[in-house]
């Protein structure tokens, strides 16, 4: 029983081992990567703004990253990845200077990703034939202009799918900004933004911008954002001092202001059944504000006969929606200059393959089996646990069987001599077997069948008929012994058969289900059709990992059942020769009458 429970307990550490297994290398292309852990505070801001994502800046630079000789220089080698180690993730790069050993990215990160355990995401770098993958959607769908004021020369670009490219800029471009480059602003600068059905704001969803402002100092107040619709306007100013907002009607607007002091500050606005602004994170005043319609094309910097601010703007963004206060808050933390929202990690190598990369790979597929495959493995589980149990049973009964008839042959001859004597001697007393030894049982058996014989024969000894009945008992109880050593094999014949064609049915449907998907979403490359093929036969090689020990088993179990039986027919021959030889046409004649 401690064997039993030995293995059992293996076979449970094996189990729980597997989820521990190391994370893999994304792709074996890349050569180098490196951690990025999230401040719990920045997942705490985008969890209460209600945010499913968030937009973070990853600035590289000689004191967090080393290897800019490694990159790319257009970037295409960037890449990054969640933490379980084979998600890409969605990003843009804003520049990239391997030269003055800069780099900035915004990265899309799914809050989900972020687990407790494993707040971080992976960035990759260093691949030789990797191809640009920057994408456009890289802000939350909320927001519908997206300027990094990336641009060393023209207008400002726009970041997002909507491509609302400025059309026009008198704005000084490349100067310097919080996250990396800002664009510089005076009095009579302006930046023309396009119109765009993207920009037409719903009174009741209402709209949001949010930006950093650095004013000049002793500058008089000038505006910063302006845009207008048939009923009403939207501005935001700002002054050496001072920073402000009206919305609403010629005469009746919604005003908030806030004290503003030298330097960056990231200043928000939104507006909905309320006007707030919001300083460095903070609400810093709110009204209740009249509903208007917003579909001129917006303005920064200076508006018709309005001169604008004179200073600096970076990372601008504007919303089709009212955003939280968390929003604001979680824009500040991330992108301020010394923003601890990503710590940046040591950088790994990848290791050379092997084991361990195979490994790697098997755990990276784990995570693209469907329901169904894991219903299917599970019952393949089920199936190989209890073929595993029936062989651990056998194997220690076969064990117990074959040591006790090593011990039962080696005192045979001895046994048979005082027993030949008792019954010889007219003795009733049944024999008592060894533990575990089936040859024991058969003996005690012929034993009895023998005792049986003598006491019924009138001549007192063993008529040859009787020895046919004693060779009937013998077989008898072989055939029991068999039994007892089959019982339950079955349960390993049917993992043997079973299992393939469980595994197959689940490949079968995990195929299904993947090209039905590629049908759904018409999504038809590689990249989309591999994972879930690869996933699906997981199925087929659980079938096949639990079929074939089961076969070898069960061709090792029943090998051994036959030797078994083939020592119990040949003890059964040589005991039945042994009862001829020493019983029959012997007379019997009990002490009793010997002593009349």
């Amino acid at each position: 029983m401690n064997n039993r429970k030995s293995i059992w307990i293996l076979t449970f550490l094996a189990l729980i081992a597997v989820p521990q297994i190391a994370l893999g290398w994304w792709n074996d292309d890349w050569k180098f990567r490196k951690r990025l852990t999230i401040d719990a505070t920045v997942v705490g801001a985008a969890v209460s703004a209600g945010l499913t994502e968030i937009s973070l800046p990853v600035r590289l630079d000689a004191g967090n990253f080393a290897y800019f000789a490694d990159l790319d220089k257009s970037g295409a080698d960037l890449r990054f990845v969640a933490s379980d180690d084979r998600t890409p993730l969605e990003y843009r790069i804003e520049r990239i200077d391997t030269a003055a050993q800069l780099a900035v990215a915004w990265v899309k990160i799914p809050i989900e990703r972020l687990h407790a355990d494993r707040s971080y995401v992976w960035l990759y770098y260093s691949a030789a034939k990797a191809t640009p993958a920057a994408s456009t959607t890289v802000d939350d769908a909320s927001i519908v202009g997206s300027y990094d004021f990336a641009e060393t020369a023209g207008p400002p670009r726009d970041a997002t799918a909507y491509g609302s490219n400025a059309t026009a800029s008198t704005a000084r471009s490349a100067v310097p900004g919080v996250v990396d480059f800002g664009l510089g602003f005076d009095a009579k600068s302006s930046v023309s933004l396009p119109l765009t059905p993207a920009f037409s704001f719903d009174a009741a969803k209402g709209t949001s911008i949010s930006t950093w402002v650095r004013v000049d100092p002793n500058s008089s107040p000038g505006l910063i954002y302006r845009q207008s619709g048939t009923d009403g306007r939207f501005e935001l100013s700002a002054g050496a001092n001072q920073v402000a907002a009206v919305f609403g009607p010629e005469g009746k607007e919604a005003r908030v202001s806030a004290a503003l002091t030298a330097g960056w500050h990231h200043i928000g606005v939104a507006v909905a059944e309320r006007l707030a602004l919001y300083v460095d994170g903070q609400e810093a005043q709110a009204v209740a504000a009249p509903r208007i319609h917003l579909n001129a094309a917006p303005v920064l910097g200076a508006a018709g006969a309005s001169d604008g601010f004179s200073g600096a703007l970076d990372a601008l963004r504007i919303a089709n929606t009212a955003r939280p206060a968390g929003w604001f808050s979680l824009q500040y933390l991330a992108q301020r200059t010394d923003s601890t929202a990503i710590a940046y990690g040591a950088d790994e190598a990848r290791e050379a393959g092997g084991v361990s990369k195979e490994l790697d790979l098997i755990w990276r597929l784990l995570g693209s089996v469907t329901i169904d495959g894991w219903a299917v493995i599970a019952i393949i589980a089920v199936v190989g646990l209890l073929s595993g149990d029936v062989l651990a049973i056998k194997l220690l009964q076969l064990n117990r069987a074959e040591r006790g008839d090593r011990r039962f042959l080696q005192g045979f001859s001895a046994r048979w001599a005082a027993d030949a004597a008792e019954v010889a001697g007219g003795s009733a007393l049944a024999g008592e077997s060894l533990t575990g030894s089936p040859l024991s049982r058969m003996y005690v058996r012929g034993l009895d069948e023998l005792r049986s014989a003598l006491s019924q024969s009138r001549e007192g000894r063993i008529p040859g008929e009787y020895l046919g009945v004693i060779r009937s008992a013998l077989d008898a109880g072989i055939v029991e012994e068999t039994d007892a050593l089959n019982r339950r094999l079955v349960m390993m014949t049917i993992a043997v058969s079973g299992g393939p064609f469980l595994g197959l049915l689940g490949t079968v449907v995990g195929v299904m289900i993947t090209f039905a998907s590629i049908a759904a979403t018409g999504d038809v490359n590689v990249n989309t059709i591999a994972p879930g093929i690869a996933a699906a036969l997981f199925a087929t090689v659980a079938g096949l990992l639990v079929a074939i020990p089961s076969l070898f088993g069960y061709n090792f179990v029943s090998s051994r059942v036959s030797a078994r039986v083939s020592a119990m027919e040949v003890f059964a021959d040589q005991l039945v020769a042994r009862f001829s030889a020493a019983f029959a046409g012997v007379r019997n004649v009990p002490e009793a009458t010997r002593a009349a």
